[in-house]
């Protein structure tokens, strides 16, 4: 099997550290810098997938999402907090899930989710 010791991700951020590679390559931008503008690259491809996701071998959430997060730890990827109240060491995994937005949204919505506010907002 595969292991993972902070988190694992499903949809836009996972698409968006595949492309960071692109941007990895260049000698004057750092990690973050990199993030950042693959997270723009990535705005202009599919941003949505459909999942199926089961909760302890009983809830079933079926939808289109932009993103799914299995967190151990609350943060990753250039300092984005996914799973703000993840704790490494509670002996829980956390589950964010961000249904589909529009493009618009997701710009407006990128520094919640950086910040770990994103929980609170009704989008």
């Amino acid at each position: 099997g595969l292991y993972s010791v902070n988190l694992c991700n499903i949809g836009f951020d996972a698409k968006v550290a595949e492309n960071m590679v692109k941007f990895k390559k260049f000698p004057f931008i750092n990690g973050q810098g990199a993030y950042t503008l693959s997270v723009f690259y990535s705005l202009i491809h599919k941003m949505h997938n459909t999942l199926d996701i089961l909760i302890d071998d009983k809830e079933l959430i079926h939808g289109d999402f932009l993103l799914c997060v299995i967190a151990n730890g609350s943060s990753y990827g250039g300092g984005y907090v996914g799973a703000p109240l993840a704790e490494i060491n509670d002996g829980l995994v956390d589950l964010c899930i961000i249904k589909k937005v529009s493009r618009l949204k997701l710009v407006k919505l990128i520094n919640l989710y950086k910040e770990g506010k994103h929980l609170d907002s009704k989008e």
